[in-house]
């Protein structure tokens, strides 16, 4: 058995016994795969070419090349590493029929675009596998996305080693979008954490994930609905992907730190989030990572989370109101793995937030309404203030910022009225909490983007709250699998993944937002 295997099935037997016996509804609701679905979309350049469809309507994409520089009026379209001749004027049939042109008027080399018309065989007036365009449109991306795949309204980019996928519809259609986009992205973590396991050990995780389906709100469950229709995974299969930390967020450890005002170069609040989970999953979901961008058109907030793909919750995310949220685990404080069944998962509730918050005093409302099934900590900031929420199964208590401008949040309540005595954590999660603390103090007053990427850069063992692979003892069962640092008020994140498979890690990553949302409403 793996150790990512042993590690899994710690986790349920642990979480098994909380629940005691429950039953899961067979899977009958879930829609079979319409693979003519799969072809509605446009097609990269390699995808036409290698599978030909003349003379008929279709849309590709690509990046522009060399417009203007031919002897004809047209120019090189590029994408999956394959390349086509767009023409877009001069278009005469065998038989003379001229067609209409495609205006290019504001494209230009290096643009991002979508191409609808008609691959052409070999004719009087044209070469085998010129593409005769009808529309021209250009696609806009925030800066250093590239395009790899559209489905529908859906587009899926790469920001380095990162999947971002913009979604666009009501909550069905973004499901379908969802499901195609990332189909085969979909198929291989799922295999990678699921069909490595015995068949008892199938049924234990079919009992949980029977348990916490009950909990998802009508929007999600279109957004599963519609991803079991285009992805080839069946309801059940996808909501084990969206709770595989769910199973087992009891466990998790993380870190966080805003600042703002007189700790920033300019007063602008930023904040920084490490999410730590256990060392055996870091090489096996690195390669998932993912931000979703969901832009709604049936009501809700555009909003962004960041996670793994599959996961249709807000683990760590922000909207279009400029409000920021991430979760951290909480359980220390309690001195026990409290986990009610009777309540819904908060990591899905934290979407919700996001769809629903106009406000962060609306936001604030929502957290404390809502009861967790474990304890939590909730940490929020927009682009003037944040605050963090020590939200037990029992009660929910507020926490300003440890100085004006400075909030840092580990995995313990730091809040003195709990009466809590803080015990040390195999994740030195108080450790971390002093770390942060001292880096914030060291560069008042001059924190800006890069000095909080520094201060997340800076690792345990050297004063920060990072834990890496260089540094790994085997006494911390956690490791650092993935940061962001976020500007609220500008809509811009910062990914990273400090342990990539590679041992390198990767580098920061800016995905601007403001390009992505579909509404872009001022900040609060």
């Amino acid at each position: 058995m793996s150790k990512i295997k042993v590690f899994v099935v710690f986790v349920l037997v642990a979480c098994f016994s909380i629940f005691g016996a429950v039953s899961c509804d067979d899977d009958s609701s879930s829609t079979t795969v319409d693979k003519s679905q799969e072809t509605e979309g446009a097609l990269s350049v390699s995808e036409l070419l290698e599978n030909p469809v003349y003379d008929m309507g279709v849309e590709i994409y690509g990046e522009v090349s060399l417009l203007g520089q031919l002897d004809c009026p047209c120019f090189e379209l590029a994408s999956g590493g394959e390349r086509v001749r767009v023409w877009y004027d001069l278009m005469v049939e065998d038989d003379g029929t001229k067609r209409a042109s495609a205006s290019v008027e504001k494209i230009a080399d290096g643009d991002s675009v979508a191409v609808a018309g008609e691959l052409k065989t070999q004719g009087k007036y044209r070469l085998l596998n010129d593409f005769w365009a009808s529309s021209i449109e250009k696609t806009p991306t925030a800066e250093g996305l590239n395009l790899e795949k559209t489905y529908g309204d859906g587009k899926l980019y790469k920001a380095g080693e990162i999947n971002v996928v913009v979604l666009n519809g009501n909550y069905y259609e973004m499901g379908q979008q969802y499901g195609n986009l990332l189909k085969a992205e979909l198929n291989s973590f799922y295999e990678a954490t699921w069909e490595s396991f015995t068949e008892e050990e199938q049924n234990a995780v079919l009992m949980l994930i029977g348990e916490l389906s009950s909990g998802y709100t009508t929007r999600q469950l279109e957004i599963l609905q519609g991803m079991a229709e285009t992805s080839g995974l069946t309801i059940t299969e996808l909501m084990l992907l969206d709770q595989n930390i769910g199973v087992s967020f009891i466990q998790f450890a993380c870190s966080y730190i805003a600042a703002w005002g007189p700790y920033t170069a300019d007063g602008t609040l930023i904040v920084g989030r490490n999410f730590d989970w256990f060392k055996p999953f870091n090489e096996p979901w690195s390669p998932y990572l993912t931000v979703v961008v969901y832009n709604p058109t049936s009501g809700g907030h555009s909003c962004a989370t960041v996670g793994y793909a599959g996961m249709v919750n807000g683990l760590t995310g922000i909207n279009d109101q400029s409000l920021f949220i991430e979760m951290n685990n909480g359980t220390n404080s309690m001195g026990t793995q409290t986990f009610l069944k009777n309540r819904t998962c908060y990591l899905n509730d934290m979407l919700n937030f996001l769809w629903d918050a106009g406000s962060m005093e609306t936001l604030g409302k929502l957290i404390e309404t809502t009861r967790a099934m474990t304890p939590v900590i909730i940490n929020v900031a927009n682009g003037e203030e944040s605050f963090s929420y020590e939200n037990a199964p029992f009660e929910t208590r507020k926490r300003g910022p440890n100085q004006p401008g400075l909030l840092v949040a580990t995995n313990h309540y730091m809040l003195p009225s709990w009466g809590i005595l803080n015990r040390p954590s195999p994740t030195r999660s108080l450790e971390r909490y002093d770390n942060l603390l001292k880096l914030g103090n060291k560069y008042k007053g001059t924190i800006d983007v890069n000095v909080m990427q520094a201060i997340l850069d800076t690792t345990l063992d050297n004063g920060g709250a990072t834990e890496v692979l260089a540094e790994d003892t085997g006494t911390n069962p956690d490791l650092t699998m993935y940061q962001v640092v976020a500007i609220p008020s500008e809509k811009k994140i910062w990914v990273k993944t400090p342990n990539y498979p590679d041992d390198t890690g990767s580098s920061w990553t800016l995905i601007d937002l403001n390009s992505l949302f579909t509404t872009n409403n001022p900040g609060v």
